[in-house]
C-alpha cells in the first residue's frame, strides 16, 4: 500500500513536472512569439522610415529637378530677350543708314540742280552777251549811216562822216576776218574728216 501511495504520489509529481514544463514552454513559446512580432514590428518600422526617407530624398531630388529646369528656362528667357534686343538695334542702325544714304542722295540732287541752275544762267548770261554785242554792232552801223547822211549834206558833218565810215569799214573788215576764219575752221573740219574716212 505504502509503495502504491508512493507510485502514486511520484506519478502526480511527474505529471506536476510535466505540467509544470508545458506551461513554462507555452510561456517561452509565448515569450519568442512577442519577441519575433516586436522584431518584425520593428524591422516594418524600419522598412516604412527608410521608405519615407527615400520618398523624401526623391521628393528633394524632383524639387532640385524642377528648380534647374525653371532656371535653365529663365536664361533662355532672358538670352532670347537680348537676341530680340539686338535684332532690333540691328534694324534700328540699318534704318538709320537707309536715312543717311536718302539724305546724302537728296543733298546730291540738290546740289545736281543747283550746278544745272547755274549752268543756266551761264547760257543766260552768254545769250545776253551776245544779243548786247549784236546790239552794239546794229548800233555802230546805223551810227555809221547817220554820220555819212550827215556828211554828204555839210562839211564838217562830212569828215566826221568819213571816220565814222572808216570805223564802219574797219568793223565790216573784221567780220569779214571772223568769216575768213570761220571758212577755214569748216574746210579743216572737212580736211580732217576726210583723212578720218581715209
Amino acid at each position: 500500500m505504502m509503495m502504491m501511495m508512493l507510485l502514486m504520489m511520484m506519478m502526480m509529481m511527474m505529471m506536476m513536472m510535466m505540467m509544470m514544463c508545458w506551461c513554462c514552454d507555452d510561456d517561452a513559446d509565448d515569450d519568442d512569439d512577442d519577441d519575433d512580432d516586436a522584431a518584425d514590428a520593428a524591422a516594418d518600422d524600419d522598412a516604412a522610415a527608410a521608405a519615407a526617407d527615400a520618398d523624401a530624398a526623391d521628393d528633394a531630388a524632383a524639387d532640385a529637378a524642377d528648380a534647374a529646369a525653371a532656371a535653365v528656362d529663365m536664361l533662355m528667357l532672358l538670352l532670347m530677350l537680348m537676341l530680340l534686343l539686338l535684332l532690333l538695334l540691328m534694324l534700328m542702325l540699318m534704318l538709320l543708314l537707309v536715312l543717311v544714304l536718302l539724305m546724302l542722295m537728296l543733298l546730291l540732287l540738290l546740289m545736281m540742280l543747283m550746278l544745272m541752275l547755274l549752268m543756266l544762267l551761264m547760257l543766260l548770261m552768254l545769250l545776253m552777251l551776245m544779243l548786247m554785242m549784236l546790239m552794239l554792232r546794229r548800233r555802230r552801223r546805223k551810227e555809221g549811216g547817220g554820220g555819212g547822211g550827215g556828211g554828204g549834206g555839210g562839211g564838217g558833218g562830212g569828215g566826221g562822216g568819213e571816220e565814222e565810215e572808216e570805223e564802219d569799214d574797219d568793223d565790216d573788215d573784221d567780220d569779214d576776218d571772223e568769216d575768213d576764219d570761220d571758212d577755214d575752221d569748216d574746210n579743216d573740219d572737212e580736211a580732217d574728216e576726210d583723212e578720218m574716212m581715209r
